[in-house]
């Protein structure tokens, strides 16, 4: 008998390891003649439908796609899995037995073949059943051992109790401070488990960062809660930041359970759906008093270093300028300082580099990186800037100045040589004297030209005196001047992230892209960016509700794609179209 139970199990685990990265076809039994029907094919983990071959039927439609999400604890072991699913519109093109080829996906870089699906085309139309997605079945441990022989941990006693509490680190944050939420799952009396279609959070105004790894395993501990005992594992964590002041929520989170409450055949299946208590973040308004006039809404506890590397170079070398911004909060909202660079110096714009850190909230470093080109040789002095920030603990602003960096160019252009010679006769004052009557031919155009250069030099410096009064007058139309720039830069590096597969960092840039250049192109100060002021911006802008819906949209589509299993290439594709299409309409208008 035991060898024919360890058949049996060697069987079932063979068969579930089969599927673990398999793909399944499902179509109706029996269909009519001229009947549309789903045919859809599930991929057990991120991957694509990489051919199909529907013989006898004709496609009408598709495919579409949906995914889902579950998380199991069977046996004390925990697994994740996704799911992916596509569904085609088909028509039979003739009566009797027919068959579907299997199609095959591509997963993980291998291609699998799925199986085939036989189908009775009839000439009467058949009432048909809409095909279920196939999940993973958290309980094949319990068909692998029915007696329960390898449970080592005593059954589960008394009835089953389970929750998701949200929990807020700071519920009275200042505006633009960052607080953590964390989502945990408390299970008392059950044995295994598993959540499917698990929908994360929704907010408004809030500026939001993962801070948990989803394909992680989940941290498992245990509290005590009214003398009852609970295992508690932490699903979801997030950073938040407030965008304005006021009474802000953030919905809650929910899942479906599926539950077993004892082991064997004894074992007592539950399905339950579970939602977690809703956040609310009573945000406070940043003081008035002792506003800089520099602040633009950064909020935390920060350092602020340069560095000028060589600082002794010659005349057409490059030289390295890099600032870096340290310490914590949401330091990928910080602003890009401004520097008064010498005027015989080519600079390039900055190559910008976030190391964001979650251990013990959001932190990190912004590194601002500037290739400095002198043209001409002396010593030049790159003065110090400032960057603002409001710190919480003390509830004061704070002001971080740069070092002064000096520069000492060496090394000349061409020299004019000068030689003196004897006059001889040799035809030397018959040559002065040409040149003199040169002179006194033409000497009105050795006043008039330099006069005029005099003049368009004199121009020139009261233009950028003039600009640079109206800059530090109004400090975002600089902002608004290189708003497409600084959008097209920041989507260069989010194609070079989409193009390493680095998704996660890709639609952060993304996100920060459509942000900052919203801000600047409409000249929205970065403490008052929310989806409602935006909106309300852009109406009066005479925007039009088509280029309005596209933006949130976009954000909308960013911060699903985000978490959403699937094919993450061709996601980050469409992310990328999507951003870089609405900003060339905003430039064209």
């Amino acid at each position: 008998m035991k060898k024919i139970f360890t058949l049996l199990f060697i069987t079932l685990a063979a068969l579930a390891a089969g599927r673990a990265q398999g793909c399944t076809a499902q179509a109706p039994a029996k269909v009519g003649i001229n009947q549309q029907f789903q045919y859809s094919v599930t991929i057990d983990q991120n991957g694509k439908v990489a051919s199909t071959d529907f013989g006898p039927f004709t496609k009408l439609a598709g495919p579409s796609q949906s995914s889902s999400q579950s998380i199991s604890v069977i046996n004390g072991q925990q697994t994740s899995s996704y799911s992916v699913t596509f569904t085609y519109v088909l028509k039979p093109t003739k009566v009797g037995k027919q068959t579907i080829p299997g199609v095959t996906c591509n997963i993980g870089g291998k291609n699998v073949k799925s199986n085939s699906v036989s189908i009775e085309v009839t000439k009467e139309d058949q009432q048909t059943q809409p095909t279920r997605q196939r999940r993973h079945d958290p309980f094949e441990d319990f068909f692998s051992d029915p007696w329960g022989e390898r449970q080592r941990q005593p059954t589960p006693q008394g009835k089953a109790d389970v929750f998701v509490r949200a929990t807020v680190s700071n519920p009275s944050p200042y505006q633009g401070e960052v607080v953590t939420v964390t989502y945990k799952l408390y299970t008392s009396n059950v044995y295994q488990w598993q959540a499917d279609d698990v929908k994360l959070p929704q907010q408004t105004d809030l500026w939001t960062y993962r801070l948990d790894d989803p394909n992680a395993k989940l941290k498992e501990n245990t509290e005590t809660i009214d003398g009852k005992r609970y295992s508690v594992y932490e699903i979801y964590k997030t950073a938040a930041a407030p965008q304005k002041s006021g009474t802000l929520s953030i919905t809650p989170l929910s899942l479906n359970m599926t539950m077993l409450t004892g082991s064997g055949f004894w074992a007592t299946p539950t399905e339950k759906h579970i939602q977690s208590n809703a956040v609310t973040l009573n945000v406070k308004a940043l003081p008035k008093q002792g506003k800089p006039d520099d602040f633009s809404g950064l909020v935390g506890k920060f350092d602020l270093t340069s560095t000028l590397s060589p600082t002794e170079i010659n005349v057409n070398d490059a030289a390295d300028f890099t600032v870096t911004l340290s310490g914590k909060g949401a330091i990928q909202l910080a602003d890009i300082p401004e520097f008064n660079f010498p005027s015989s110096f080519d600079v390039t714009d900055p190559i910008i580099d976030d190391n964001v850190t979650t251990s013990g909230g959001i932190g990190g470093k912004r590194t601002l990186k500037y290739v400095l080109i002198p043209r001409q040789n002396g010593t030049y002095v790159i003065p110090s800037t400032t960057i603002s920030y409001f710190d919480p603990s003390s509830q004061t602003y704070k002001t971080l100045t740069t070092e002064k960096c000096t520069m000492k160019v060496v090394g000349e252009g061409v020299k004019i040589k000068h030689k003196d010679k004897a006059k001889e006769d040799d035809g030397t004052t018959d040559v002065v004297g040409g040149i003199k009557s040169f002179f006194a031919k033409y000497w009105v155009l050795f006043v008039i030209i330099p006069a005029l250069i005099i003049v368009l030099i004199l121009v020139l410096v009261l233009i950028r005196i003039i600009q640079k009064a109206k800059n530090k007058k109004d400090p975002t139309l600089k902002k608004v001047k290189h708003a497409n720039r600084t959008a097209a830069r920041r989507l260069k590096k989010a194609q070079k992230l989409m193009n390493a597969g680095n998704d996660a960092a890709f639609y952060e840039e993304i996100s920060h892209a459509l942000w900052d250049y919203i801000g600047h192109k409409f000249r929205i100060p970065l403490a008052d960016l929310s989806i409602d002021v935006v909106r309300g911006k852009l109406t009066e802008k005479g925007m039009s509700d088509e280029d309005i819906a596209q933006f949130t949209k976009t954000l909308d589509d960013c911060e699903y794609a985000r978490f959403a299993p699937g094919d993450k290439t061709e996601m980050m594709n469409n992310m990328y179209e999507e951003a870089r299409d609405f900003i060339t309409r905003i430039e064209r208008k």
